[in-house]
Parts: C-alpha cells; structure tokens; sequence
C-alpha cells in the first residue's frame, strides 16, 4: 500500500517548523508520515532543521525520519541546520548518522553552505565529520573560497587556520 504524496505541508512539518517538540511527538506516535515531502521537497527533517529543536530531531528519530533525504535543491536537513546556524540540530544530525559529504544540484556540501552564510558555529561541527572538506563544488569552489567569495570573514578565518585549502581549480587529468 503505496502512499502517494500530497506536496502539502503536513501539521507535522507545521509543528517542527515551529519547534513543538510535544506536538511532534504526538504525530509520530500517533503514526504521521515523517518522510512526506511538501511542494519543495522538504520533509519534517528540513522543517525541524530550519527551527532547529533538537527535542524535534529527538521524536522524528523515533519515527524513523530519513535525515540524508534531499529536497528539489538536493538539499539535506543537514545542508538546512548548517545555513541557519542551528548548531545544536547540526551536532544531533551528525552524531545521528547523517552524511555531511552529499551535494545538492550546485555540488555543495553542508560544509559549503555554513562557510557561504558564515556560520561558524554549525561549520565547526561538520568539520570534525566532513572527510572530504576541501571537495570542490561544480563552480570549483571550496568552502573557503565560498567564505571568501561571500565575505564570511568568521568562517574564512577559521578554514584558513584549521585546513589551508587550495581555492584554485584542480589540474586536468591526463
């Protein structure tokens, strides 16, 4: 018994949006579709990373909430905690599991997006996990050449001391 998306926002993704950790956990027990997308792809994982209560991430877990699940943008829950700056949620999500190496459309990593929006906080966090911190994205960016290219002098800092990485484009393989 397939069900077929509705691309509606749900009330789940309504109350992890607003950070209703009570609300959530409620849905979830009461058996609410915590991977349903609504009309940008987001599930209630990207509505709970965009607030960022980890009490949310908390319940939706128990729901089994896919976290590495990719939006229209191909965009993570991760990739969403990371633009905000919701440190707390970043950390949950990666001690969860999730995967901080997936790219969206642009080739950027959650890594990426905290150093483009200069949050350092969230940056520090994926980078005790990201393995592949200087990946280039499908402009040849780093995350310090996004920080640089943006003017995130905080995070620019921080990945000038702590990784040195090369913002130049790679040599052609032969």
């Amino acid at each position: 018994n397939v069900k077929e998306p509705s691309y509606q926002q749900t009330p789940l993704m309504w109350a992890c949006r607003a950070g209703l950790a009570e609300f959530v956990s409620l849905y979830v027990l009461q058996g609410a579709h915590v991977n349903d997308v609504d009309w940008m792809g987001w599930t209630a994982g990207h509505h709970a990373a965009l607030n960022g209560n980890y009490e949310v991430y908390d319940s939706l877990r128990v729901g089994d909430a896919d976290f590495d699940k990719q939006d229209n943008q191909g965009d993570t829950p991760l990739h969403v905690a990371g633009s905000y700056g919701n440190t707390e949620f970043t950390q949950h999500l990666l001690l969860g599991g999730a995967d901080c190496s997936i790219q969206n459309l642009e080739g950027n990593q959650p890594s990426h997006i905290a150093a483009r929006d200069n949050q350092l906080t969230a940056l520090q966090a994926i980078c005790v996990y990201d393995k592949h911190i200087g990946r280039l994205n499908y402009q040849h960016q780093t995350p310090l050449g996004l920080a640089k290219f943006h003017n995130a002098e905080d995070c620019r800092a921080f990945l000038e001391k702590h990784y040195r990485m090369v913002t130049r484009r790679p040599a052609p393989e032969c």
